[in-house]
């Protein structure tokens, strides 16, 4: 079995469209296991997003009430837009499937207010580490 670091760095882009709030998601693929050794992106499976209206806060056990499976692109930079989304504050991380079925941990969370206005787009960028057992 091998660790892999994953290091994410995850954009959260809050933007009002038609009337219904959405949640752009761009972060960067992690290439490196915990030991150093590279990570391919073929061992990938896809990656999760959760989110909710509340914060795991500090117990990564608290699931999200609300989760996304993103296939892999293939590609180092993924993005992924949820949309129809009441006007509130939303808490997100990330987490990686791996292709034989590890999952990692959770990445460091983030949060953004929503509304369900138009509104000019904003980003919050954090940069996270976080492993998975393969």
């Amino acid at each position: 079995m091998k660790k892999i670091l994953c290091a994410v760095v995850v954009v959260l882009l809050a933007a009002g469209i038609a009337w219904a709030g959405s949640l752009t998601y761009t972060w960067t693929a992690p290439t490196t296991n915990i030991d150093g050794s590279p990570l391919p992106l073929s061992a990938i499976g896809m990656y999760q997003i959760g989110y909710g209206p509340a914060s795991r806060g500090t117990n990564p056990a608290f699931p999200y009430p609300n989760a996304v499976n993103v296939p892999n692109p293939m590609t180092p930079t993924v993005t992924h837009i949820v949309t129809s989304l009441p006007s509130a504050t939303y808490y997100s991380s990330v987490r990686v499937v791996a292709v034989d079925g590890g999952v990692s941990d959770w990445s460091m969370e983030v949060s953004k207010y929503v509304a369900n206005t138009p509104s000019t787009v904003m980003n919050l960028s954090i940069v996270t580490g976080f492993g998975v057992q393969l």
